[in-house]
Order: structure tokens, then sequence, then C-alpha cells
């Protein structure tokens, strides 16, 4: 399916969604991507062919082209057509999102073709922002490479999960995952069970769905669809992911692979387990550090949600022992410290001020 004709330039804003019926099915069936259920995948393979080689081609389309797992095809036909396909990345803020009037989560695919050399991917991070810093967001983004941190069965794997593209940006967060990727030769599903053991079992409560926390518990306290245990063998296991799943270096993991709603099997399963030595160097810490969270976290909980905000020093220690389990940077500590902090006070992950709790930090003294 060639065109007869081609433009230099090519700007599109396609439809997305999963919203063709049978019969209008008929007619993206012949396309490389006739199987992906998001009409907006064909528009754009319609759109790359319609662009001269060497030209130059641009597309607003949804976010899900680029997060969601079963479109490796599609990521495929990118690598092949552009040279290299950059992908701006945005997510929302409350209403706050590309478009005034549509709360989606938008990619701004954009590249020169070149069909005679094997391209790759370059993707920003995960944009976040509000009306008094949208400019300088648009204005400053920073794209690196995919390849060799795509996730699939963990970092670089080759395993069955994923893949999922990450959406980096600029070289301190790529930094980061290759750290993250020097450590995943043992990975949480090597540490933890989905069923009950029958003997002593120590559980860690993984909720399906996630925005500005990721909010693991340790007890049930309540009941849901989307909230299931996994076990551990210890204790020191059991609070060593406790502290990790709620740690600003996970949570930047956590949008670098997802979509800001879903916190899935794929992405707990395949991050990195820390250095068993250094998890029992931190012992005592790790253990007092997970009993004040969870009690805190219990102390504010209302319903089904967690009131995080007050808790952000106790999270700014469990980010400083993640540096130690994991071997950051003090540089790289910060930056996942600072991570959707400049939202406003008490929105996103920054702290609520003066209401922030008076905490005597347990392991930054200890440094």
């Amino acid at each position: 399916m060639h065109p007869e004709i081609e433009f230099d330039i090519v700007i599109g804003n396609p439809p997305y969604g999963d919203i063709l019926n049978q019969n209008e099915e008929m007619f993206t069936a012949p396309y490389l991507t006739g199987s992906v259920n998001d009409v907006s995948a064909p528009f754009v393979e319609r759109q790359l062919q319609l662009t001269a080689e060497h030209g130059y081609f641009g597309n607003v389309t949804t976010l899900r082209l680029i997060y969601q797992s079963s479109l490796e095809e599609f990521h495929d036909l990118l690598r092949s057509t552009l040279a290299p396909a950059r992908v701006a990345c945005f997510g929302m803020w409350g209403r706050v999102g590309v478009f005034e009037n549509a709360l989606v989560r938008v990619a701004l695919l954009s590249g020169q073709k070149n069909t005679n050399t094997q391209g790759a991917i370059h993707t920003s991070d995960f944009t976040v922002f509000n009306r008094d810093n949208r400019q300088h967001r648009f204005e400053n983004l920073e794209y690196s490479p995919v390849d060799g941190l795509i996730l699939r069965d963990r970092i670089s794997g080759d395993g069955s999960g994923g893949p999922l593209l990450p959406k980096i940006g600029g070289d301190m967060k790529r930094d980061i995952l290759l750290q993250l990727k020097d450590y995943s030769h043992t990975i949480f599903e090597d540490k933890y069970e989905q069923d009950p053991t029958g003997e002593d079992e120590y559980p860690v409560w993984r909720r399906e769905g996630a925005g500005y926390w990721i909010n693991p518990m340790m007890e049930e306290l309540y009941e849901a669809r989307e909230v299931e245990p996994v076990y551990f063998d210890s204790e020191l296991e059991q609070k060593t992911a406790f502290l990790v799943l709620n740690s600003s270096l996970y949570y930047v993991y956590w949008m670098t692979y997802g979509n800001q709603h879903h916190h899935n099997w794929t992405q707990l399963s395949a991050f990195p387990w820390p250095n068993e030595s250094v998890v029992e160097e931190y012992e005592d810490e790790i253990i007092e550090l997970a009993d004040t969270l969870w009690y805190r976290m219990k102390d504010g909980f209302s319903g089904s949600s967690f009131r995080m905000t007050a808790l952000r020093p106790i999270v700014d220690d469990v980010d400083v022992l993640m540096g130690e389990l994991y071997d950051l940077t003090d540089e790289q500590v910060e930056y996942t410290q600072r991570y959707l902090t400049d939202l406003g006070e008490g929105s996103a992950r920054a702290g609520s001020g003066d209401e922030d709790l008076t905490y005597n930090p347990i392991v930054a003294e200890t440094d």
C-alpha cells in the first residue's frame, strides 16, 4: 500500500481508541498495524507512507501507542521509518493536560523519514505540569534512546513480559535506569510468592491503582478487587519490599514504564532487588523505618486512601536508604526526591509545608 503522491512535511492529529466496528476494521486490516486495537496506529502508518524520504513527520496522538505493551509492531514501524523517532510524553495533573478540554495522555511523535537505516526511538520523561510551569516544560524537553532499557521480565531482559518502552528524558534519569539495570540479576519476582505457603507469611499488599503514591500496605486495611498480597520469606524481606515500593526511586521507575494509573504485575515483578549484603547491613534501619512509616500511614488512612504529603520527611529518609541499597549518587537520590514536587505545596509528591510531621531521620543521620 504505497501512495502515488508524497509530501515533504506531514502533520496530523489522528483519532484514537478502540472505536472501529467489524466492518470498519476491514479497511485497516491491510496495514502492518492493522491488528493494533487503537485506530491511531494505522493512521500514523498511513501518514508515514505519505511522507517523502528525508521529509519531516509530526503527530499529536495518544500516549497509549508508547506505554501499551502489545504494540511492539508499531514501535518497529517507527524504528524502520524515522531516524530517530522522537516521542514527547505528556501526562496529566488533575485536570491540566496538553489540551484544555480533553483529559488524555498525549504523545508528540516527530522525526525525519529515513528508510535506508535502522532508526531508534528517543523519549522524553513522562512530563506533568501545572498552568504556571507548562511553557517551561514544553520548551525544555530532553530525550534519550530507549534501546537497552526496554522492560520485559527485567530491565533489558529477554523474557515474555512487556515489552514496555521507557519514558526517559535527560541523562540523570537514564543513568538511574542504567544503575537499576545493573542490579537486575535478582528481581522482586525472585523474592515473593503470590499464593500463601502455609508457613510463616510476611505479606505486602499491592494496590493496582496508583497516582502520586504507590501506597503498598503491610496489613490489609480494606478489601477490594485491585488489592492483592505477595508473600515474602522473612520480616526483613517484607519490610525491605515495603520501603522500596514506597520510595521515590520506585515511583520514578513506575512513571518510566507505566501509564500514570495502573501498577501492574510486570512493573512490580521486574524491579531489581537490592544486594543482600547491603540489606543485612541496614537491617535495623530497615525494620525501624518500615515500622515508623507504616504506623504513620495507618494513622492517616481514611476509606481507601492515605494522607502521604505530610509524610514527605519520612519518604525522604526512605530515599536516602535507597541510595545505599542501590549505590546511587547523592545527586541521583536528590533527583528522585524532587520528582514531581514542583506542582504546588501539598500537590503531587510535594510535602504539605507547615503541616509536615516532625521527624528525626533514622537513616540519614547514620551516613
